[in-house]
């Protein structure tokens, strides 16, 4: 499987559009902490015992913020991303 950046690129734009068109400027995201599947365990279906670690969003944002403000990024800033993501997603559905 295969994924171009271009493709993830525009994927986020559509979303934020899309959340922007619904009302939304800011999102309050009201819990820190969660549970995190390291992602070396997340394909781990032998065991079916994958590690869990804590994560916090407020971590999270600060993280991709410095990233943003220093232009130099790592794959752990996908996780961080994915985190905030799955939280705005959690929070508009509720």
């Amino acid at each position: 499987m295969k994924i171009n950046l271009s493709e993830i690129v525009t994927m986020l734009e559509v979303l934020v559009i899309s959340t922007k068109n619904r009302g939304y400027s800011d999102i309050e995201l009201k819990e820190d902490w969660y549970l995190h599947v390291m992602s070396y365990d997340r394909e781990c279906f032998e065991t079916m015992q994958p590690k869990l670690g804590i994560g916090s969003l407020a971590d999270d944002i600060e993280g991709l913020r410095e990233m943003v403000r220093d232009e130099i990024a790592s794959s752990l800033d996908f996780e961080r991303l994915a985190s905030v993501l799955i939280s705005i997603a959690r929070t508009m559905n509720e």
